[in-house]
């Protein structure tokens, strides 16, 4: 008799948990998470910090000529 009425009450709850499991999967969208996360913070990365570049990286990259120094300093 223990064991029918344990068994019935685990069978409950697995059908309870399957009907949220189904609700859930037909109303993604309704999830708080996905609506406090954008799409673009998620795929950025974000695991170092941002190191600014040297005038002569950043005039390499912009194609202007101009902070360049040849490695030799001027005295």
């Amino acid at each position: 008799e223990h064991v029918s009425s344990v068994v019935k009450a685990v069978t409950s709850a697995v059908e309870e948990v399957a009907g949220l499991a189904q609700q859930h999967m037909t109303r993604p969208a309704l999830s708080p998470r996905s609506a406090l996360v954008s799409p673009r913070a998620s795929t950025q990365r974000n695991s170092l910090p941002d190191i600014p570049l040297t005038p002569k990286e950043l005039s390499q990259l912009t194609g202007e000529p101009g902070m360049e120094s040849s490695g030799v300093r001027a005295s």
